[in-house]
């Protein structure tokens, strides 16, 4: 009983906290609720959708995770596919995939087909991948040898959250043969890391 009553004090402190002046204090306290995710947490999740921060936005498309799939929240996220802050709509496509809404498939195809930002495009192999089309994982090791730094740390990173028991071992190979040749300090220990935990989900 106890247990439960401090849980609750933590969490409507962290509510509190999801309201505060400061956009950095709403930002952590909405990362934390996520591990909460109960009526309550998931009204505070939506409404800090609203939010005038774009990091505050950023950190509640992350944190939806719907137990089911729920056509009202995810039509609110889906208005962010239009959004002219490439980071905001990047979290939209990668929070519909992992939602399983299916029926923004054909946007976020559109998206894709349509942007010139890599970043955006391992949002979109991601979220196309998780709603079926599973071709798309290739296209997905190509950006592992993109230009760019950040394209190549925010694809290690993703593949963590693709990896299956059908998967895992090609994106193992893919993810080592990348390590070999990479020269950027921060994505190696990205890569490294990524491979470590893929493998302790033993999944081969």
């Amino acid at each position: 009983m106890k247990s439960k009553l401090h849980l609750a004090t933590i969490k409507n402190r962290l509510i509190q906290l999801a309201n505060d002046k400061d956009s950095l204090i709403r930002v952590e306290a909405i990362a934390v609720l996520a591990d909460f995710y109960d009526g309550d947490i998931d009204r505070q999740i939506l409404k800090a959708l609203e939010d005038k921060n774009s990091l505050v936005k950023i950190e509640a498309l992350e944190a939806i995770k719907l137990p089911i799939n729920k056509d009202a929240v995810l039509e609110k996220i889906s208005f962010f596919l239009k959004s002219r802050n490439w980071l905001i709509k990047a979290y939209a496509i990668e929070a519909l995939g992992r939602n399983n809404a299916l029926q923004y498939k054909k946007e976020i195809k559109h998206i894709l087909k349509t942007t010139k930002n890599d970043e955006i495009k391992v949002r979109a192999y991601y979220a196309l991948i998780k709603l079926g089309e599973v071709a798309y994982l290739n296209k997905l090791f190509e950006l592992l040898d993109n230009d760019c730094f950040m394209v190549r740390k925010v694809t290690s990173n993703t593949l963590y959250y693709l990896a299956d028991e059908n998967n895992t071992t090609t994106i193992l190979e893919h993810l080592n043969k990348r390590l070999d040749k990479e020269a950027e300090y921060v994505v190696q220990e990205t890569l490294k890391g990524t491979i470590k935990d893929i493998i302790n989900l033993n999944l081969i």
